[in-house]
């Protein structure tokens, strides 16, 4: 500008489809000769003038172009052609196997002047449009007909050859030659493809089986890039029998193998079994099919028409079908192949290692067994040894300690520490579930083995039990005594008062009495199942030397038959046979000497065997057999000891499969009656037990000044899991007695286990000692008073029959030994001293409304006593105790009302003639 400059300007400005007199003024300053404003966010096209001092510019016109804005940005990988998978898209990050192609999908709500795709490391392709942005610029005059997205895409695909990891992205270039880069980026790995793996759990080498059983195989497949097929291979005789899935007609291959004394390789066959195919009938796919209904286990996953990574498998293949006979041994494994073309016509493979599988006779197969568990009980036995050691030196420390604590004292309570983490490790107990080596983990083999090896399902549940108990155990107890001794050893070594160092060691020298007791009645109950299953497996020995006996006979009858001069004698035969009567008939009668030391369960079993032993007529089989063998008459001594074979086998079937023996219902099963209250005993009396552990560790809390809040909610949600716990207990109990009463202990846990998050310690001992009351309340009542008295003789039909009063008082001595009716009378003594309490508070004048609602709870609870009551009267004493002396009488029925003390004297007076 020439003259004199302004100091400030006006831009004025309208914008489109506006009033034509609506405009906007913007106020420009002067700087270094030049008008300068700023107007944001114009968003329409406009018109503008600049007014500067006397000069006034002409209307000028601005358009406002707006940017391309990427809408969509993805990579689709499309694998290479051996893989028969898919192309898939990936947005954001994936990976991708080494050969495959990559195209790219960019969309922009218009066409930018160029776009082009960058990896990061120096790669960039340039981008071009699909046919449908070329119409739109060839009509870009035409609004219309104009799309109001573009697509771009590669020339052709980019092919991944390198490995590793890339981040693709965009740059953009706009209509003034700006390269932008896009934010949208994709990460993409790139992999190679690997051989599959195989994870073979099941069989284990050395497997035993026999030659009915199912054969285990259960494992993973994995591999990076899918699977293409799964087989079995199983070597024979030096032949390898293959089925496979997945994968379409198997051609004829050799496998070279060394063969045994000769220094070159042997060419073996490779046997591939087809559909009908002797050897194996079909492949793993169509034998599981066939199995479903017999096995009801899953089988080979069908891979056809998908790309899968990781196939877990679980089969049981009938060993039946591969006519496998005892002594027979083999070899199996299993393979996986990927989608990876042949090299030299050999596909690369993964391989399971060899698992040597032996078929043996079920005596055999047994003993195996037996000898598992024994090994476990001995470890039983030997952590219950030190674990009485281990509280036996607590006591002895806990005696000789002094105050101040001593050096002395505090290396003794360490070791005393040291030994029962130990014990606890051994046990089972650790950060990570059952410890390796630990006693749970060898009775869970041993269960694994009991289910392989055909056992029944009473042995499985006894093993069950048994890992059970001791996993709680190992949760429970040993976990309050670790830290109880921690505690105590830390009070010493820091220098705390004597005081209370010695009370962490008394509690931790309780819990552990408690422990003990727990492992000891384990071990009681363990072994009194041992002792008759170690019979079965004298059974099983001597069901083998039978056979071996009877093969000999065999080949003497045929020598005989063909009337061959130098065939063996057999003079051995008839003192082995003689010898086999002799164990067992002192089989038999060790049986008949646990019946006195067995509890009810168990000594059923074992009455049902010794009575079949009669029955069967074994003993007087195998002395007939040896006097035929002394006469030899081979062949009559054949077909007898083909009926002891038949025998022996009966028995030990009962002994093994009681569940098999259960349905037996000609035989009598007063033995078998007090089963089911001494089953709820146990249970009642663990739940006691841990019941009193939680009281002892609110007690410990309440002497806290100031209680942990873990600690508070830790307590609490035990005693929320016993609770639950206590509610299943209930639910498998058919009497409606024994039920409600068990559940009564129920709400006391439940406020317990309310009040102890918000550390409300008072209550919470209060509600736990009620509900370990009311344990001990119902544990008294299950306590059998017949079994502390010599059963009565029963009478001979020369006695006289029992006087009606006789008959009468012998009714009522009989429902007095109900434990449903001794619980009756718990509950009602219960339930009255809280009605007279009640009854007192409102003669006062002190009811509140929660008590005027429980008092109608009361009458409601009084109510059902009485129906209970009612029905076990109604229904006699014969029905009722079965074995009770005398005829059920009829018993005159009790109104359905009746006040609490007509109840409570109708109870006393059974009791008396």
């Amino acid at each position: 500008a020439r003259g004199h400059l302004p100091e400030q300007g006006t831009l004025e400005i309208w914008f489109d489809g506006d009033h034509p007199g609506s405009t906007h003024q913007l106020a420009m300053r002067v700087t270094n000769g030049r008008l300068s404003g700023r107007w944001e966010d114009v968003g329409r096209p406009l018109r503008y003038r600049v007014l500067a001092g006397d000069d006034r510019l002409a209307w000028r016109s601005l358009a406002v172009i707006e940017p391309p804005q990427l809408q969509e940005f993805s990579l689709q990988v499309t694998p290479p052609p051996y893989v028969p998978a898919p192309p898939y898209r990936v947005e954001a990050s994936g990976d991708a196997l080494v050969d495959s192609t990559v195209s790219v999908t960019a969309t922009f709500t218009q066409s930018p002047h160029g776009i082009a795709l960058v990896d990061g490391i120096g790669g960039r392709w340039s981008l071009i449009g699909s046919r449908a942005d070329q119409d739109n610029k060839d009509n870009k005059d035409n609004k219309d007909t104009v799309e109001a997205t573009v697509e771009f895409r590669l020339p052709e695909p980019l092919r991944l050859t390198e490995l590793g990891r890339r981040q693709y992205r965009l740059e953009v270039e706009d209509q003034d030659l700006t390269s932008v880069t896009v934010e949208s980026r994709v990460e993409l790995e790139v992999f190679a493809d690997s051989t599959p793996t195989v994870s073979l759990e099941l069989p284990e080498d050395g497997h035993l089986a026999t030659a009915d059983s199912l054969l285990p195989l259960r494992g993973v497949v994995s591999d990076n890039a899918g699977i293409a097929s799964i087989a079995v291979e199983r070597e024979w005789d030096g032949v390898v029998h293959r089925a496979s899935q997945g994968s379409p007609a198997m051609e004829a291959r050799s496998v070279h193998r060394a063969s045994q004394g000769s220094p070159a390789m042997e060419a073996r066959p490779v046997h591939r079994a087809s559909q009908g195919s002797p050897a194996m009938e079909a492949r793993p796919a169509e034998i599981s099919n066939s199995l479903l209904d017999e096995t009801e286990t899953s089988q080979f996953p069908d891979l056809s028409g998908r790309l899968t990574r990781s196939v877990p498998f679980d089969l049981r293949i009938p060993l039946r079908r591969w006519g496998v006979r005892a002594g027979d041994e083999f070899r199996l494994r299993v393979t996986a192949a990927d989608f990876r073309p042949a090299v030299d016509g050999e596909s690369r493979q993964g391989e399971s290692s060899w698992r040597r599988v032996r078929i043996v006779s079920p005596e055999e197969l047994l003993q195996h067994i037996g000898r598992q568990q024994a090994a476990v009980f001995e470890k039983f036995e030997q952590l219950l040894d030190l674990q009485r050691a281990v509280e036996a030196r607590a006591t002895e420390v806990r005696a000789e300690m002094e105050d101040p604590v001593t050096a002395k004292n505090r290396e003794a309570l360490q070791n005393v520490e040291l030994q029962q983490r130990r014990i606890a490790e051994e046990l089972g107990a650790g950060p990570g579930g059952a410890a390796r080596g630990s006693l749970v983990q060898a009775i869970e083999r041993a269960l694994q083995e009991a289910a392989l090896g055909g056992q029944g399902d009473e042995a499985q549940r006894r093993l069950g039990q048994l890992k059970q108990g001791i996993a709680n155990a190992a949760a429970g107890p040993a976990q309050i005594i670790e830290r109880q001794l921690v505690g105590a050893v830390r009070d010493a070594v820091v220098g705390s008062p004597n005081a209370a160092t010695l009370a962490q060691l008394d509690e931790a020298r309780h819990v552990q009495r408690q422990l003990t007791q727990s492992l000891e009645e384990l071990l009681a109950d363990a072994q009194q199942w041992t002792s008759y299953q170690q019979a079965a497996q004298e059974l099983g020995r001597l069901v083998n030397q039978q056979l071996e006996i009877q093969a000999d006979t065999e080949e003497l009858n045929l020598a005989q038959l063909a009337s061959d001069p130098a065939a063996p004698r057999g003079d051995n035969l008839p003192g082995l046979e003689s010898e086999l009567g002799r164990r067992f008939d002192k089989l038999i009668s060790r049986l008949r000497s646990l019946l006195a030391e067995l509890g009810p369960t168990d000594r059923q079993v074992v009455s049902r065997a010794v009575d079949a032993a009669d029955t069967l007529r074994v003993s007087s089989d195998l002395r007939q057999c040896a006097l035929q063998l002394e006469r030899r008459q081979w062949g009559p001594a054949w077909e007898t000891q083909e009926e002891v074979v038949a025998e022996l086998r009966s028995l030990m079937a009962l002994l093994v499969d009681q569940q098999g023996s259960s349905g037996d219902s000609d035989r009598p099963t007063s033995s078998s009656d007090d089963a089911g209250p001494q089953l709820l005993a146990k249970a009642v009396q663990d739940l006691l037990t841990r019941q009193t552990v939680l009281q002892g560790n609110c007690a410990m809390l309440q002497d806290n000044a100031d209680p942990p809040l873990s600690e508070c909610r830790s307590l609490g949600a035990r005693q929320t899991q016993l609770a639950d716990e206590l509610t299943e207990t209930a639910k498998q109990w058919p009497s409606d007695v024994l039920r409600a009463a068990l559940l009564r202990s129920q709400a006391p846990m439940q406020r317990a286990a309310a009040a102890l998050p918000g550390r409300e310690l008072e209550p919470a001992a209060e509600a736990m000692r009620l509900a370990r009351q009311r344990l001990e309340q119902l544990l008294a009542a299950l306590a059998s008073p017949t079994a502390r008295s010599q059963p009565a003789e029963q009478p001979d039909d020369s006695s006289p029959s029992p006087s009606p009063a006789a008959r009468d008082t012998a009714r009522r001595q009989a429902l007095l030994r109900l434990p449903e009716l001794r619980m009756l009378a718990t509950m009602q003594e219960s339930l009255l001293s809280r009605t007279k309490e009640l009854d007192r508070r409102k003669r006062d004048g002190t009811l509140t409304e929660g008590e005027l609602q429980e008092q109608a709870a009361l009458a409601e609870q009084q109510q059902q006593l009485a129906a209970w009551l009612e029905q076990m009267l109604a229904s006699g004493a014969g029905e009722l105790q079965p074995g009770s002396p005398g005829p059920a009488q009829p018993v005159p029925p009790v109104p359905p009302k009746q006040s609490d003390s007509s109840i409570d004297n109708l109870l006393k007076s059974l009791n008396t003639p």
